[in-house]
């Protein structure tokens, strides 16, 4: 599998030389990890999921819903490049033809109407050497000694749930289609991993669609061994009084690619954005975050909280746009940047576009090192400075991980940041 495509495009273009407009990304891989993927069992009533969807069928299932990303009125001067996508993502419609390209089946979840599902569904997804059997066998049993019947693959339990074997891919990408009917509520985790010493692609691309009245907690957990290269798009369409709360967190890869693009198109649509992230060594991260309101008083709110470390590089492009329309509309974007080393590279791009006038909007940003007058502050109580280092990594990471809806799934988050020490 050859990779040699642009993806996270800004959607207004700045100077080429600041190397902002895109990120290239070539590379080329064998292709040959599967994927298997993993989901707790016992699903909330009126919850389902449907596995292995093909292009066409997926498009039938869309024509019921409200979905267009059509080229509207010039955005403070340009047209924004994103439009070639109906269900627009962070990443753009390269990630598309590459899925396209490889035949990758969707899996689709949907939430019926009026549905307050009890428990959150959790998926996981391996991109891994190791056989099925050698997944399950990492894991605590859990098994009914009077039930004769249960099958000791299908009730292993990852981060403190029963999961069941869903699928295997024999290539290392994957999709969601997820779908959630007119006031019901639910919460989804996706978390995803691969090998430690793993050189492979793992890509994920994740579409979301919230009928009125939904309200969705999303948790996106990328947990990928840092020698992999990782793809991470979402997209996200909000009908009216729907909510999306989505926390996602970046603790893996040598270079990840991410991009997340949240459409607010119904009045008093919400959409509350959290991005963790801890890059360390030699790694890259490379991301596109927009918010665009369409419709009246809608609210999107989109904070950036992570640490830099050693020799990494980061990029964030982040754009609340604010169409003909979104009157009475709030947007917001905030970074906090922690950079733990003379050699890290920072670069953000906080954008506003506005074609409406009764709205409010701000951004801004905190990027920095530990101040000498916290050291030495902790140093007089008896902290030594790189375990004042770790306590501030945590503390950073720990407003988007507060929010995995699992206290197994949590552990495993906690241990994936502790391995980012090493070289502190």
């Amino acid at each position: 599998m050859k990779l040699d495509m642009k993806v996270n495009h800004l959607p207004v273009l700045t100077w080429n030389k600041l190397k902002l407009n895109d990120a290239d990304v070539k590379a080329e891989f064998s292709g040959e990890l599967p994927v298997y993927t993993f989901y707790a069992s016992g699903l909330s009533e009126g919850v389902e999921i449907k596995t292995d969807v093909t292009a066409d069928e997926v498009k039938k299932m869309s024509e019921g819903l409200k979905i267009e990303n059509k080229r509207e009125a010039y955005v403070a001067g340009k047209y924004p490049i994103y439009a070639k996508q109906q269900f627009a993502t962070g990443m753009g419609v390269e990630i598309d033809e590459l899925f396209e390209s490889n035949n990758v089946l969707t899996d689709v979840i949907t939430v019926a109407d009026n549905v307050s599902a009890k428990e959150p569904l959790l998926l996981h997804f391996s991109s891994t050497a190791a056989e099925k059997d050698e997944l399950l066998a990492g894991w605590k049993t859990e098994i009914d000694e009077n039930d004769e019947d249960a099958d000791p693959d299908s009730v292993k339990s990852f981060a403190g749930k029963k999961m069941e074997a869903l699928k295997k891919s024999e290539k290392p990408l994957f999709a969601q289609l997820i779908v959630v009917g007119e006031n019901s509520e639910v919460t989804i985790a996706l978390d995803f991993t691969s090998d430690d010493e793993s050189t492979e692609l793992i890509g994920i691309s994740t579409r979301l669609y919230l009928k009125k009245g939904a309200k969705v907690k999303f948790v996106k957990i990328q947990r990928a061994g840092n020698k992999t290269l990782v793809l991470n798009d979402t997209g996200a369409i909000e009908e009216e009084y729907a909510q999306l709360d989505y926390a996602k967190l970046e603790l893996g890869g040598e270079k990840t690619y991410t991009g997340v693009y949240s459409a607010l198109n119904g009045k008093k649509s919400i959409f509350y954005f959290d991005c963790g992230f801890f890059v360390n060594e030699k790694r890259i991260l490379d991301g596109n975050f927009v918010a665009t309101q369409r419709g009246r008083e809608t609210d999107a709110k989109m904070f950036f909280k992570g640490v830099l470390a050693d020799e990494a590089q980061k990029v964030f492009r982040e754009t609340i746009d604010m169409r003909l329309g979104s009157e009475g509309s709030l947007g917001d974007e905030q970074e906090d940047s922690l950079l733990l080393g003379d050699n890290v590279i920072n670069k953000a791009m906080p954008i506003i576009l506005c074609e409406e006038e009764k709205v409010e909007a701000r951004h801004g940003a905190t990027i920095g090192k530990i101040s000498d007058e916290m050291l030495f502050y902790m140093q007089t109580r008896g902290i030594e400075k790189v375990e004042a280092e770790k306590m501030i990594v945590r503390g950073k990471l720990n407003d988007v991980s507060r929010k995995i809806p699992d206290d197994g799934l949590s552990a495993l988050v906690r241990s994936k940041i502790e391995e980012g020490f090493k070289n502190l």
